[in-house]
């Protein structure tokens, strides 16, 4: 008997209807379950449906004080899983909203998942993604990112788990004084790889980008990144910067880094650029010298490297502490909402 499928609902009502509710769990599909938290205090203007996938929208000038959290459990059983997240702020609106995925086991698993952003003017969002999958997980995650005028973006991804991980994120400022800023981490162990394609791109006057990239690869683990700034000929007085720092752990461990401009104007401000080192063995000699253990002195190294991405999570859910104990190695654990 074949497994049914559900859209997903967090209460028993059509799929068109709001949906307004806090820590509750159900059924995402057959392969997974789905819990939304931190939207019961949540003002008048605030619509999250769940027609064709999960979407927030905000209404005008509305401004939620209190971070909302998607929670989505893949299923041990799971073979192919697909979920789409859609996030809408009208004018003046603001958010901070955090999507976290997580499984446990060693799941076979084909996992794509698209997440779409769009800001309306003087709108700002602030966007977390942690993505946690088991060992055997193969993800495709697409974000497309669309900025208003004098809007602003701020986007923490977090990747770690899995086999192998394709991230693709294409960042479009597309209003005079827009901005998107993106701060991320990623840790490898094993035999995983990453793959990042990252393409931000300025089409109006007066915009600015940042994207700034932790790595950190231990045992066999690969990782890749493409990025691409792209200016047109209409984007001038841009000020874009984007940079892929990398961390290796062991000397099997491997990183490419491939950072490009594509410029059509001449006045703008860009610096591109990346890097790559082991563990300084100095720093390690040091804090042994000073009665710390080879271990404890290579978190404490990690803990520096990322501490610039780890500060702009948000305290709450647990979520800062949990993804600083992941980054050093240890399992991020489960959400308490998922607790068994």
């Amino acid at each position: 008997m074949g497994a049914t499928t559900r859209k997903p609902s967090l209460r028993e009502v059509s799929d068109a209807a709001p949906i307004i509710a806090t820590g509750c769990t159900a059924r995402l599909d057959s392969q997974g379950d789905f819990a939304l938290e931190g939207c019961r205090e949540m003002p008048a203007g605030v619509q999250i449906t769940n027609s064709e996938g999960l979407q927030i929208r905000v209404a005008r000038g509305i401004h939620c004080t209190l971070p909302v959290r998607g929670l989505y459990k893949l299923k041990p059983s799971a073979k192919i899983w697909s979920f789409t997240t859609v996030i809408h702020l009208e004018e003046g609106s603001s958010l901070e909203y955090v999507d976290e995925y997580f499984g446990t086991g060693s799941t076979a698993c084909t996992v794509q998942a698209a997440t779409r952003i769009t800001l309306e003017a003087g709108a700002k969002l602030k966007y977390q993604a942690i993505l946690q999958w088991p060992e055997g997980v193969q993800s495709k995650h697409t974000q497309v990112f669309n900025v208003g005028r004098d809007a602003t973006l701020e986007v923490t991804p977090i990747l770690l788990g899995g086999l192998q991980t394709h991230l693709t994120t294409e960042s479009h400022c597309l209003g005079k004084g827009s901005s998107i800023q993106i701060s991320g981490a990623a840790k490898g162990k094993n035999k995983q790889t990453f793959e990042f394609d990252i393409i931000t791109e300025h089409s109006v006057t007066d915009t600015k980008s940042t994207f700034d990239y932790l790595t950190v690869m231990g045992d066999q683990s690969k990782a890749v990144f493409n990025g691409l700034i792209r200016i047109l000929q209409s984007g001038a007085r841009t000020d874009a910067y984007q940079k892929s720092k990398n961390l290796l752990l062991s000397p099997q461990a491997t990183i490419e880094a491939f950072p490009k401009l594509e410029i059509a104007t001449d006045d703008v401000k860009v610096a591109h650029g990346a890097s790559i080192s082991p563990v300084n063995p100095d720093q390690i000699y040091y804090l042994q010298s000073r009665g710390i253990s080879a271990l404890e002195a290579e978190t404490m190294i990690i803990d520096g490297f990322t501490e610039p991405v780890l500060t702009r999570l948000t305290e709450v859910f647990d979520l800062k502490s949990r993804v600083s104990t992941a980054l050093v190695g240890a399992p991020i654990g489960s959400p308490r909402e998922f607790a068994t």
